[in-house]
């Protein structure tokens, strides 16, 4: 079972480690917790400890949006590693116990990001690192050679949120809500995928509504070119050679880390999508209700149309958005397939009668 106590909760464990000659203070909170958590996701704590560990961790660079973190991935690429603010961590502890809940609850099933670990360092004359760790949405298996090569960070407004062409000269690589929209994008899952996307979204969003969370998004990247033959034989080659355990695929991982297309009578198409709801530490406070007062009062802006908006407001806007715009309508029906028509019965015509039957018509 996954129960715990409420006190597994607050739990934060300190030592002081010292690494050539520099002593820092490290804290790791809920390590019960998130032992719980990353066993119900199938990660054993050696593995864990060895991809974090073994090997430095590459990246450190500032993400593509606007909250300034700093991102770093393990060296296997399975995880990645993100700097909190002062408040994100204060709040991620007081939800902590539903959220574990709700995870080891739902774990197959859910978008929501999945947090292996929440730790701080405090090293002396540097500022004060407040980290989370999450799994890595678009890491394939091992062998594996699928390229994404479209991504999109999915808010559901229009209302600033388009990637220009100099952006993307200049390097920004994660596109927005515009730019999926133009590029006439779906997530197209088929008749079987589809609807539970749907609802499974619908889930997701409501927890996230009950927790006054907003500003999170629907991160998707998209392969367009289907993994060869060859990738796959390499990819259980290399699981081997890496000596892994048989990592936890969800439903939305069931194809080379994510979900092949289909066509609503369930034709597969070449693309493969990956998706996932990130970012979701950011609670409605203070700060955010001054920002919304301050730009609907003052610059008279659209206040449905305000990021910072009530956490029910922006859920339900995300929804809509995801529900008209990016996910695939599996409400509709399948274009029905052509057939070659007879040239005695040409399109709207009706064959002639029989000459006996015109006599006595």
């Amino acid at each position: 079972g996954y129960d715990l106590p409420s006190s597994a909760f607050k739990q934060v464990r300190k030592s002081t480690l010292n690494l050539n000659g520099t002593k820092f203070e490290f804290e790791d909170y809920a390590p019960t917790a998130f032992w719980h958590i990353r066993r119900r996701f199938n990660i054993d704590s050696r593995r864990f400890l060895e991809s974090m560990c073994a090997e430095p961790l590459t990246g450190g660079e500032i993400g593509e949006g606007k909250s300034g973190m700093l991102f770093f991935f393990s060296w296997d690429k399975d995880y990645i590693s993100k700097t909190l603010t002062a408040m994100e961590l204060p709040f991620f502890q007081r939800i902590l116990e539903e959220y574990y809940t709700y995870m080891t609850c739902n774990a197959d099933e859910t978008l929501l990001p999945r947090f292996f670990g929440l730790y701080k360092i405090r090293i002396p004359g540097r500022p004060t690192y407040r980290i989370v760790v999450m799994n890595n949405l678009f890491q394939v298996p091992v062998g594996v050679k699928l390229k994404i090569s479209e991504m999109y960070d999915l808010k559901g407004s229009l209302r600033n949120r388009f990637v220009t062409d100099d952006e993307k000269a200049a390097g920004v690589s994660v596109l927005k809500d515009v730019n999926f929209v133009l590029a006439g994008r779906r997530i197209m899952l088929g008749p079987d995928y589809g609807p539970k996307l749907y609802k499974q979204l619908q889930a997701d969003t409501e927890w996230l509504k009950t927790h006054m969370i907003m500003d999170y998004s629907l991160l998707v990247g998209i392969a367009m070119e289907p993994a060869t033959e060859e990738a796959v034989v390499a990819a259980a080659e290399g699981e081997e050679e890496h000596h892994r355990e048989e990592p936890f695929f969800s439903m939305w991982q069931q194809e080379m880390g994510g979900l092949t297309s289909r066509e609503l009578d369930g034709t597969i198409r070449s693309e493969t999508y990956f998706f996932g709801i990130i970012d979701i530490l950011q609670e409605y406070n203070m700060k955010k209700k001054l920002e919304h007062a301050y730009k609907a009062q003052i610059l008279r802006k659209d206040p449905t149309k305000i990021s910072a908006v009530n956490p029910v407001v922006y859920g339900d806007r995300f929804f809509d958005f995801m529900t008209k715009q990016v996910l695939q309508d599996f409400r509709a029906k399948p274009k029905a397939k052509k057939t070659p028509r007879s040239k005695k019965s040409p399109r709207n015509k009706s064959p002639k009668p029989p000459a006996e039957a015109s006599a006595w018509g």
